[in-house]
C-alpha cells in the first residue's frame, strides 16, 4: 500500500510565507559571516522585517514570487551587491517590484500596462517605463536639461534638480563623483561614508547596509 496524505502547503501563498523564503535566500554563509551578524537566524529575522517593509500584504503576487527569489540567491551569492542587486535587495526593485492598483473593495488589481501616446485616464492603467501619465495619455519622460517637477518627471536616469519653478533634468553622477543619496549615482549606489558613486557593496560589518542582515 503506497502512503496518502496532504500535500505541503505553499510557503509562498502568504506574504509572511514569502518573506520567509527571502530571508533563507538572503542570509547565506557568505552574507552572515561578511556581516558580522550573531547567525543565521538572526540574520532571518531582520531580513524578514525588512522584506514585509518593501512588500504590502495587498501588493504581494505569487504569481511573481519565485523570479524575485531566485534573484536575491543570485544577487547575494558572492557576499556583495551591484547596482541591479542594490535596487533589488535593498529597494525591492526590479524583479521583486510587487505593483499593483488597490480596487474599490482594498483587493489588488493587476494593472493595464500601456504605450506612448495611449490612454491613461483608467484608474487600473499604468504607462509602460519611460512615460507617465499627464491625466490623459502616456507621454514620454523629459531628457536632459528639459524642464520638469513633481506632475512631469524626468527619465529614470536622470534627477530633477534646481529650485521650485525652474527645476530641469540632470545626469546623474558617474562613480567617484560625489553624492548624498543612491538617487544621485547613475549606479544607484552611493558608498556611505566614502559619500562617492560606485559601482557595489561590498558587505562588511562596517557598511550600513549590513544593518538589514544582523
Amino acid at each position: 500500500m503506497g502512503c496518502g496524505g496532504d500535500d505541503p502547503p505553499d510557503p509562498l501563498a502568504t506574504r509572511s510565507g514569502f518573506c520567509a523564503e527571502w530571508a533563507k535566500r538572503a542570509c547565506n554563509d557568505e552574507v552572515v559571516d561578511a556581516c558580522a551578524a550573531k547567525d543565521a537566524e538572526t540574520c532571518r529575522e531582520a531580513q524578514v522585517d525588512h522584506c514585509e517593509s518593501l512588500v504590502s500584504t495587498s501588493a504581494y503576487n505569487r504569481s511573481l514570487a519565485r523570479g524575485c527569489l531566485d534573484a536575491v540567491r543570485s544577487a547575494l551569492a558572492e557576499g556583495e551587491l551591484d547596482a541591479d542587486g542594490a535596487a533589488l535587495v535593498l529597494r525591492g526593485e526590479g524583479a521583486c517590484s510587487f505593483s499593483c492598483i488597490e480596487g474599490d473593495d482594498g483587493d489588488c488589481i493587476e494593472p493595464t500596462i500601456v504605450g506612448g501616446g495611449e490612454e491613461c485616464s483608467d484608474s487600473d492603467t499604468l504607462c509602460a517605463p519611460g512615460f507617465y501619465c499627464d491625466g490623459d495619455n502616456c507621454i514620454a519622460k523629459r531628457g536632459v536639461g528639459k524642464d520638469c517637477s513633481a506632475d512631469v518627471p524626468c527619465r529614470d536616469d536622470l534627477n530633477c534638480v534646481g529650485e521650485a519653478g525652474a527645476r530641469v533634468c540632470e545626469e546623474r553622477a558617474a562613480n567617484g563623483e560625489a553624492c548624498t543619496d543612491d538617487i544621485d549615482c547613475q549606479s544607484g549606489i552611493c558608498a556611505q561614508g566614502a559619500q562617492i558613486c560606485a559601482s557595489r557593496i561590498i558587505l562588511s560589518a562596517a557598511e550600513p547596509a549590513c544593518e538589514l542582515f544582523r
